[in-house]
């Protein structure tokens, strides 16, 4: 009964690290921005405070 639970711990650690290759790439979103100009948000801004 040990060596089952050793065995699905380490097969569990083992694809919690599988996991982690080029996430950051894969988790990007294309319609979104990566910088933004004050120009865009100043209009967001104001229209917030308004």
């Amino acid at each position: 009964m040990k060596t089952k639970i050793k065995l699905a711990a380490i097969l569990f650690c083992l694809a919690l690290a599988s996991c982690t290759n080029n996430f950051e790439e894969l988790n990007n979103d294309p319609n979104r921005p990566k910088t933004v100009t004050p120009g865009v948000m100043l209009g967001q801004l104001q229209y917030r405070i308004v």
